[in-house]
């Protein structure tokens, strides 16, 4: 095959609704010119517009451009955003109000054979969108008959993916940039017998993925009925507390609950955590949960940054920590940490002396006076930086959405990070 300069050979797929009048067969393109104005458009600090010519009136000029594209809109009865180029601005302009601190979307489709859902929204920012959904059976029968005994276990394949704009295929396809950078996971709990709430979340540090059309397709889930409660979460975080010294050795209080029934388990029971932290024995069994779901990311970027927070001394794992950036959207707080070292060889020391047993918790006080507290979900490093995210967790351990705006303080380990 013989290669060509022609730009659109780099995207992953043929765009659509392009006049073939406007395609030329020998159009080159200066390689040079589209690195630097991908490079600016994947770094930009705010939601990238297109490099254009300096001009002194430029702020109206893209001003009047988006009034225009909307106008044509209306005209032609048609959205922009199926064309994949103007995806991130009018997924913000077409969001509309917020209801529970989330937007509704757009194009919800739900497809399924046995169940039916309700759709409650979505938020987040230009990088990771949160979608939540109650889903219930057609024929009205319950999932489980009580939910203290029962609860989702895992999900199984789960498949979750986003579209993303013409200008960010050709960059993933230009440079080993995007895949690994780009995903999504779903978790799921009881509201009652008969219905269960999805959290769905799909995160990319590299596109802006507002406007986008995110895709789900599930399978089956796992529901676990509690055979027998080894010890609670109390239990063993008290144990935890009494054995803070790295050099002590001693039998953790969760490996000492398992040992009497390592060779006693049926191949359908597992040792696991409850929602709560429990440790139990539990009969897992998988359940059917097949459906299709497709909407539209059309949402403001709710997030708020507290640049107060940034360098102030707190820790991680007993490690001390310097604040970097503290953020937080409807539905999740990312807070970046930077070691005392840039060392790599120190940091790795560090890390191999950590008591896996510590807990690093985050408080975030609301204005009403309610209270939420973390809900660790993992973190990344980048060097010598750590990052920490956690959700909002009712006291009912049942995910909740905030409103940035309404917080009145966090704080991290003991430390303040904002105070309003």
């Amino acid at each position: 095959m013989t290669k060509t300069k022609n730009i659109f050979d780099h995207l992953m797929s043929d765009p659509e609704n392009i006049d073939e009048k406007t395609i030329y067969e020998k159009t080159g393109v200066d390689k040079e010119n589209v690195k630097n104005l991908l490079m600016n458009k994947i770094h930009a600090d705010s939601t990238p517009t297109v490099v254009a010519p300096k001009k002194k009136n430029k702020r109206k000029t893209i001003t009047l451009s988006l009034i225009a594209a909307a106008a044509a809109v209306a005209v032609l009865g048609t959205t922009a955003a199926a064309t994949g180029s103007f995806h991130s601005v009018f997924g913000q302009w077409f969001a509309g109000e917020m209801q529970g601190n989330m937007y509704a979307g757009g194009n919800v489709n739900f497809e399924s054979e046995t169940l039916s859902t309700d759709f409650k929204g979505i938020a987040g920012d230009k990088h990771d969108a949160y979608g939540i959904m109650s889903v219930t059976k057609q024929d009205g029968s319950a999932f489980v008959e009580n939910t203290d005994d029962y609860f989702v276990a895992y999900v199984s394949d789960a498949e979750i993916d986003c579209t993303i704009s013409a200008w960010d295929q050709i960059a993933n396809k230009l440079w080993y940039y995007g895949q690994e950078l780009r995903g999504g996971d779903i978790s799921y709990e009881f509201t009652d017998t008969n219905t269960i709430n999805a959290i769905i979340h799909y995160g990319s540090n590299g596109f802006n993925i507002i406007g986008e059309t995110l895709s789900v397709k599930e399978n089956q889930i796992y529901i676990a009925h509690v055979d027998k409660v080894l010890c609670t979460y109390d239990e063993w975080v008290e144990y935890a507390k009494k054995h803070t010294d790295p050099n002590e050795e001693y039998e953790p209080l969760i490996e000492k609950a398992a040992q009497p029934y390592l060779n006693t388990l049926r191949e359908d029971q597992e040792f696991i955590f409850k929602p709560n932290g429990d440790f139990v024995i539990a009969t897992v069994s998988p359940s059917d949960l097949s459906y299709n779901l497709s909407v539209q990311l059309n949402y403001k970027d709710t997030s708020k940054k507290f640049p107060s927070a940034n360098g102030i001394k707190t820790t991680y794992h007993d490690t001390p920590m310097t604040v970097k950036s503290l953020e937080v959207n409807a539905l999740s707080l990312r807070l970046d940490l930077l070691y005392p070292t840039e060392d790599m060889d120190e940091i790795d020391q560090v890390q191999n002396k950590w008591d896996d047993s510590v807990v690093n918790s985050v408080t975030v006080t609301m204005k009403d006076g309610t209270v939420y507290t973390s809900a660790e979900k993992g973190f990344y490093q980048s060097d010598n930086m750590q990052r920490i995210e956690v959700s909002f967790s009712s006291d009912d351990y049942k995910l909740v959405v905030i409103n940035p705006d309404d917080i009145a303080s966090i704080v991290y380990n003991g430390v303040t990070l904002y105070n309003s």
